[in-house]
């Protein structure tokens, strides 16, 4: 710093009359003039976040970024107050953007001060919602959302975004929609988490009034055929007729499944009795009448023709064979005389040996009806094989005698007759002598249906009885295989009816065993 010097001597004369005095004087004024160095001080505004107008920034336009470049300030020293220039671009990108504030006085000073600005996308999405709607439905369970006019309501809502453009649009629709009124919210969230304010639309569905004149349609159930009990008739609350009864059912355009009900008695009596079953909806359509058929039936199994077949095995030719015969049936005993047939002996004493040979069971089988009847019940199966032809025991011949304990039980289908687990006692009388032994159960009687043609027939097992007797009682017994003629008779409770539906309850054959 320095200091210039001027000297303005002035010089004032004054003058005047009088006491012929006179006075001068002299002023000297100094002026110090002194360099301006000092920069202007900057006043500059917080950094700030503005949003972004759109995918490529903010312009300089913006309200906030105006109030954020005017707010610069700056004084000097000497200048006082000094104007303030910035380098802002005129279109703020998405990010940051540093500002500089530059201040200079009249002495050249110049001061900057930098402050960034932020764009950022801080602004939700629009959304714009769909107009309300009103439906129908044709049920009080409501419409679906799946309806098409549900979907073109909720595809309707659209999303805006300033910076993703469009935005996908999410609602809270129900899977239905019930009876009345439901307002269903949409919502959108852009790519950065900004969540629109979302709107509600409504949709309001109203039960169209549908006056219902269509009649139930009744599915009767398939008739059957029940075997009768011990009074010779069946009964309502018999399983198969039970179950008869609840297979019929009924179904209707507007209610869906309907009751059935059905005039069926208390008790069914022999014959086809012939149920009806009918139905009545909520708007009090009556169905029409419908029916099926319980035929109560005597007979576990009829018998058809008056023919049975003898089925034999040869152990040598391992061949099975059958002959047909005529038999005669009088007063429920089926008779018929096989004898010319003699039945094969070795296959026969193979049976009874221990372990069994080559063998099979001599059979007589009797063709029955295949409509076969539902029920179940149990009996009694005498045997009686007599030496001789008539099956009355001479003094010089021989007997034996076995009874035992069956089971039946028909689905209408199959027949299966079961021997429960029991002890059985074979009487032997034997030139003058009674023997009484015990035997395993065996098998005695079966039904057997042809897989093939569906034809069914009643087994009788001739010589079951004989060949576990043998087993037991070998010293007592094996004197009866040997060639000769033999009456078998099978009595039983079984339930069993002729062609002509009389009832059977014996059988008889007279056999012949040779070589």
């Amino acid at each position: 710093m320095y200091r210039q010097y001027s000297s303005i001597l002035a010089f004032l004369l004054i003058s005047g009359c009088g006491a012929g005095s006179s006075s001068s004087s002299t002023t000297i004024t100094e002026i110090a003039n002194t360099a301006d160095t000092a920069k202007p001080v900057i006043s500059a505004p917080d950094p700030i976040t503005v949003a972004a107008n759109d995918a490529f920034g903010t312009p300089a336009s913006d309200a906030d970024i105006v109030a954020f470049l005017t707010a610069a300030t700056a004084s000097d020293n000497i200048d006082g107050s000094v104007s303030v220039t910035n380098n802002a671009p005129t279109q703020f990108d998405m990010g940051e953007t540093s500002v500089t504030f530059t201040a200079t006085d009249a002495a050249g000073n110049t001061d900057m001060v930098s402050v960034t600005v932020m764009v950022a996308d801080i602004t939700g999405p629009l959304i714009s919602r769909p107009a309300n709607i009103a439906i129908t439905a044709e049920s009080a369970d409501g419409v679906a959302a799946s309806a098409s006019v549900i979907v073109d309501f909720l595809s309707a809502a659209s999303g805006e975004d300033n910076v993703d453009q469009s935005v996908t649009v999410t609602n809270n629709a129900p899977v239905v929609f019930p009876i009345g009124v439901t307002g269903v919210s949409f919502s959108a969230v852009d790519s950065v988490g900004n969540t629109a304010v979302s709107v509600t639309a409504t949709v309001t569905v109203s039960l169209i009034e549908v006056v219902d004149t269509t009649a139930p349609v009744v599915t009767p159930p398939a008739d059957i055929v029940v075997l009768a009990g011990d009074a010779s008739e069946a009964y309502i609350t018999d399983s198969a007729i039970v179950a008869f009864l609840a297979s019929a059912s009924a179904l209707d355009d507007t209610d869906g499944a309907v009751a059935v009900s059905d005039d069926a008695p208390s008790v069914f009596a022999l014959g086809e009795t012939r149920v009806t079953f009918t139905a009545v909806d909520a708007a009090g359509n009556t169905s029409q009448s419908v029916t099926a058929a319980v035929t109560v039936v005597s007979a576990l199994v009829q018998l058809t023709g008056q023919r049975v077949t003898l089925q034999d095995y040869n152990p040598t030719t391992q061949a099975t064979v059958s002959n047909e015969f005529a038999v005669e049936i009088v007063d429920g005993a089926v008779s018929a005389d096989l004898s010319s047939v003699p039945l094969n002996l070795t296959n026969i004493i193979n049976g009874t040996a221990t372990p069994v040979g080559d063998y099979s069971e001599a059979l007589l089988r009797f063709a029955i009806d295949q409509a076969r009847p539902i029920g179940a019940g149990s009996g009694t199966v005498d045997l009686i094989v007599t030496t001789g032809a008539d099956g009355d025991r001479a003094e010089s011949e021989s007997q034996l005698h076995c009874q035992l304990q069956i089971n039946w039980q028909s689905d209408g289908s199959i027949i299966a007759i079961t021997e429960p687990e029991q002890s059985i006692s074979l009487v032997v009388n034997r030139a003058g002598l009674k023997i009484t032994t015990t035997i395993n159960e065996f098998d005695i009687m079966s039904v057997t249906v042809d897989q093939t043609t569906g034809a069914a027939t009643l087994d009788i097992k001739l010589l079951s009885a004989l060949s576990e007797g043998v087993k037991v009682a070998g010293g007592l017994l094996d004197t009866l295989l040997v060639p000769r003629t033999l009456h078998i008779k099978v009595a039983t409770t079984m339930p069993i009816a002729d062609a002509d539906g009389t009832d059977v309850s014996e059988f008889n054959a007279i056999i012949k065993l040779g070589n």
